[in-house]
């Protein structure tokens, strides 16, 4: 596994997850970040995953930024350590990225809340189950998680979040 010049790891992040820049879109710096050199992304983001809340939408952007920035960093051998990094950020994104969602249909007779949460928790326990992996630098299942996150995370967008999205754009909530 390499390690990148200058001491930065292979996803130009912090500890703290910024506000994403666009898919597609170069950050400040003029990198675009989730989306390997070559121009390989492992999920590309497209107008048909928009569920028509603001909040929910730039959020789904950032998860599938931080699921390519993990397959960046096996695409490029980064160090354990990187990959590591990578990892949390996912997790703990996408915990902080579930509660907001709950947050916004709970108290709202939302009749999907419970399958919905369900589906949070199941993610949640699986990232839970390949983060405790990490520890032991097993590569091979973090490659193997990479496919199983994709199809979640499209499958549970164009699913779960589109009803979600629909109710919550006719109590007025955009």
């Amino acid at each position: 596994m390499k390690r990148l010049r200058g001491g930065e790891d292979a996803f130009g992040e912090t500890e703290a997850v910024p506000t994403p820049p666009v898919i597609g879109e170069a950050a400040a710096d003029g990198r675009h970040h989730g989306v390997h050199p070559s121009g390989k992304a492992l999920i590309s983001w497209r107008d048909e995953f928009q569920v028509g809340v603001r909040s929910i939408d730039d959020q789904h952007q950032h998860l599938v930024r931080l699921v390519n920035q993990i397959h960046n960093a096996l695409q490029a051998e980064c160090s354990p350590q990187d990959l590591e990094a990578a990892f949390g950020s996912l997790a703990r994104y996408t915990s902080s990225h579930f509660q907001h969602e709950e947050d916004l249909y709970k108290g709202r007779h939302y009749s999907g809340a419970e399958d919905h949460s369900r589906e949070h928790g199941d993610l949640l326990h699986l990232l839970g189950a390949y983060q405790q992996s990490m520890g032991h630098n097993d590569e091979s299942r973090i490659r193997s998680l990479l496919p199983r996150l994709h199809d979640w995370l499209l499958d549970h967008i164009k699913g779960h979040d589109m009803v979600l999205g629909a109710y919550l754009n006719s109590i007025g909530i955009s």
